[in-house]
């Protein structure tokens, strides 16, 4: 675990002593942790750990498990323009960009929790055309949950067909040490 992993889940932690967890109505109270969370970390820390990359490699890494910690409705704006400031300069440097996802810890209840971004995010790249086009090579998605074979219909409602053929999906079990081996 990174020194910021650690220091999220020391926040998570401290938050939920502060605030006896839920049993129920679990997601009001986890956005209301990653506010706390977003307001006590520097935000760039936040995206650079969120989307790894570095100037070498078209690759772009997204890391869900600490996306999750933070993200929320103040702060998603911010973080779908620094999403689309990086394939942006991708795009410039290489002329294409990968995008590889780790959906690992992936529910349902966060499909719904993070959903309205999604809409927001897609909605920006309407007018853009900037994520989902040609200068996109490859979409892997590693630690994929099963409940994606759920959400497919969600997801391929945003993405043209030519851009769903270049989605690879990695079951936990079949992701091993792919992500560590993307960005050297």
């Amino acid at each position: 675990m990174s020194d910021l992993e650690n220091k999220l889940e020391k926040l998570k932690n401290k938050f939920y002593e502060d605030n006896k967890k839920h049993t129920i109505f679990k997601n009001k109270q986890k956005i209301e942790c990653a506010k706390s969370i977003s307001n006590s970390i520097n935000f760039d820390l936040l995206m650079e750990n969120t989307f790894q990359t570095n100037e070498q490699t078209n690759k772009i890494i997204f890391h869900y498990p600490i996306f999750k910690t933070f993200a929320n409705s103040d702060n998603a704006d911010k973080i779908i323009n620094y999403f689309f400031q990086i394939v942006k300069n991708k795009i410039n440097l290489f002329q294409t960009y990968e995008l590889h996802i780790n959906m690992d810890t992936y529910t349902i209840t966060s499909h719904e929790r993070f959903k309205n971004m999604y809409y927001k995010l897609f909605e920006k790249n309407n007018h853009e055309n900037l994520l989902f086009n040609i200068n996109l090579t490859t979409l892997n998605v590693y630690n994929g949950p099963s409940i994606l074979v759920t959400l497919n219909p969600f997801f391929s409602s945003f993405v043209k067909t030519e851009v769903s053929d270049k989605v690879v999906l990695f079951s936990k079990k079949d992701t091993g040490d792919k992500l560590k081996k993307l960005i050297p």
